[in-house]
């Protein structure tokens, strides 16, 4: 699982889209599900003041993954998977998706949770898709996120980001998510998503210019910005015993509307993108 008048509009549009959402690859393990309150055989929560001083325990969980390097490849490109989750005592590992990004919780009022992230998006090179197309820097996307969880089992999700490098345009997803668990013996989620982008964006990734045009002979093309893919994302996680577990995660997105209908992508057959990837996770302790 990398351009403007119509900008301040996009970003408008995503914006409402982010509050009018009921807000709650390397996947991300950063999102907290409700808090479970755990007890201390004395019946209590083992806590001093407001600090909880259970044992942390850090899952750290490593693998391969095959994934597009940036939006439209036409190939799947090996990767690292590198997740590290916390949690306190016997509170279960919090709940993280594929494309997720990296995220910071600062707000966390019951159910919700909202605060600042970043994704780091893959460049192309002159020579992909057939060669001819103008070279897109890696892109690194700061944003916000929020989220919120309506009932244990699902969550759901949006966030917006900004390319300010590659091609520095708006990018937004919609995310929802139904989570199945049995604490950390098991887990396993499905949900479908909804990315949205800005002219800018779409231009750096999907467009055709004058000069590209004579240089591949696809015809021009100007696309606009608003939905550019849906799709699916899962993950399932088992135990092995109390220190080992696996992974495994597994993404598709479909290229819609002025995306899919690109000379570029059509040239490359990527309307489909897909990610799937393995890892192997190791559990340890500190704190008494």
């Amino acid at each position: 699982m990398s351009h403007i008048p119509a900008r301040p509009t996009i970003a408008a549009t995503l914006a409402i889209a982010v509050l009018a959402t009921p807000v709650a690859a390397r996947p991300r393990d950063d999102a907290r599900p409700p808090r479970a309150k755990v007890k201390t055989p004395r019946g209590g929560l083992d806590v001093v003041g407001d600090r909880d001083t259970r044992p942390r325990r850090i899952r750290v969980m490593l693998g391969p993954q095959f994934n597009p390097a940036f939006p439209g490849d036409d190939r799947m490109r090996l990767s690292p998977i590198v997740s590290i989750a916390k949690a306190r005592g016997n509170d279960p590992f919090p709940f993280g998706a594929p494309g997720d990004g990296n995220a910071l919780t600062l707000i966390h009022a019951g159910r919700f949770e909202a605060g600042p992230m970043f994704q780091l998006t893959g460049k192309r090179d002159a020579d992909d898709l057939g060669g001819g197309l103008p070279r897109v820097s890696r892109s690194l996307e700061p944003g916000v996120f929020a989220q919120v969880w309506p009932v244990d089992a699902i969550r759901l999700r949006a966030d917006v980001r900004h390319g300010v490098t590659g091609h520095n345009g708006l990018i937004s997803q919609l995310a929802a998510d139904y989570v199945a668990r049995d604490g950390d013996r098991w887990l396993v989620s499905l949900g479908p998503r909804v990315q949205l982008s800005d002219r800018r964006y779409q231009r750096a990734w999907f467009g055709v210019d004058a000069d590209t045009a004579a240089r591949t002979g696809l015809a021009r093309f100007d696309p606009s910005g608003g939905a550019h893919a849906v799709g699916a994302t899962g993950r399932a996680i088992v135990a092995l015993d109390r220190r080992w577990s696996v992974q495994a995660v597994g993404r598709w997105d479909r290229l819609i509307g002025d995306a899919g209908a690109s000379p570029i992508i059509g040239r490359a057959d990527s309307r489909n993108q897909v990610s799937a990837g393995l890892a192997l996770g190791y559990t340890f302790t500190i704190g008494r």
